[in-house]
Order: C-alpha cells, then structure tokens, then sequence
C-alpha cells in the first residue's frame, strides 16, 4: 500500500479538497492510501468544505484529515505539500522519500474559488505526479 500525504502550510481544507477529488479520480487504483491534513484544524471549515464536495457530487466518506500532530512521525511515500506564496511560507515537513511543493497564489477565503482553482489547476499536477509513482503505465495512457 502506498501511503499519500496531502498537506496544506494553512487550513486543513485545501488538502481535503485535493483529498476527496483525488479518491474520485483514482478510485480503481487500490494500492492508494490517501491522508490530508494542515497546520490549521477548524471544524467547521471542514464541515462546510465537506457540503461543498457533495454539492459537487464528490466522495466525502471516507476521509483521512488528521490534525498536524497526528501525522507527524508517521511516515508516507509521497508528500504533496500546499502552500499559498502570499499568505504563507513554505513549510519543512517530514523527511520521507518524495515531497513535492504545489504552490499557489491566491484568495483562500472563497471556497467555491479555491475548490475550482483547486480542480482544474493543482489536482492535475497531482494526479499525474502520483501516477508516474505509483504505476507501470505511461501516464498519458492513463489520463
């Protein structure tokens, strides 16, 4: 099993929107273990980003958020880490064996603004990314 960290250097909710989109997209590939999780915890930012993922039909059962200390010393295959260049630094995280910075400028206090950016912008970089790791398939076949 392959364990993905999506990580946001802000709210938990960039993550789990890439989370919830990405178990959508990649859902027949079983060998996937998705995490996301920020340096802010709110719930009910997490709630409310919940009801916008059903709103647009996506899989919110399921989620893997965790708080920043809960995930700490665990260790992933791949870290994907989000950070907005305007309103936050980029961010040392764990030392695991692939990290990739997906970075941004931007808005975060629209949702619906951040789940669009979110994608078409950041969850194909991602996607494909994940699908060179994780795959013996070219990735163009797959996308």
């Amino acid at each position: 099993m392959n364990r993905i960290l999506i990580f946001s250097s802000g709210s938990v909710c960039r993550s789990v929107m890439i989370e919830s989109l990405l178990k959508t997209e990649l859902e027949s590939f079983t060998n996937l273990a998705l995490y996301s999780s920020g340096m802010h915890y709110d719930m009910l930012d997490i709630q409310n980003t919940i009801l916008l993922l059903k709103e647009n039909h996506h899989r919110t059962n399921g989620l893997n958020y965790k708080l920043h200390d809960e995930i700490y010393e665990q260790e992933f295959d791949l870290t994907f880490i989000v950070v907005n260049f305007l309103t936050e630094g980029t961010y040392e995280y764990l030392p695991n064996k692939e990290i990739y910075y997906i970075g941004y400028r931007g808005i975060d206090s629209d949702q619906n603004h951040m789940y669009h950016y979110v994608k078409q912008t950041m969850l194909p970089a991602i996607k494909k990314i994940i699908l060179r790791e994780f795959t013996n398939q070219a990735v163009s076949e797959l996308l």
